[in-house]
């Protein structure tokens, strides 16, 4: 069986890596900084969003509030493009991400 490896790297070093063949990058960044300065890879997707979370008590809690507070946190579209992108890398052969 072939393993798939993540690895999860800061933004720093995402910058400083050299494109690896066969490999894809996945780069998140904040919705207030630049995208980072990567190589170029044969596989790269880019998303912005806030890597936080939230829970259904926060919520509740914040109630009309939450839009305007989370706004800029990762949304079901978001999570469901990130999901379909990785099943399409694992399923081509890509090995690491």
């Amino acid at each position: 069986m072939l393993s798939k490896k993540v690895f999860f790297i800061s933004q720093a070093e995402a910058e400083r890596l050299e494109p690896v063949p066969g490999a894809a990058m996945i780069s998140i960044t904040d919705p207030d900084k630049s995208p980072a300065a990567l190589g170029q890879w044969g596989q790269l997707y880019r998303d912005s969003f806030y890597d936080g979370g939230y829970s259904e008590n926060t919520i509740h809690t914040m109630k009309a509030a939450f839009r305007m507070n989370y706004a800029s946190y990762i949304d079901s579209s978001q999570a469901e493009k990130l999901s379909a992108v990785l099943d399409g890398l694992v399923g081509s052969g890509i090995d690491q991400i």
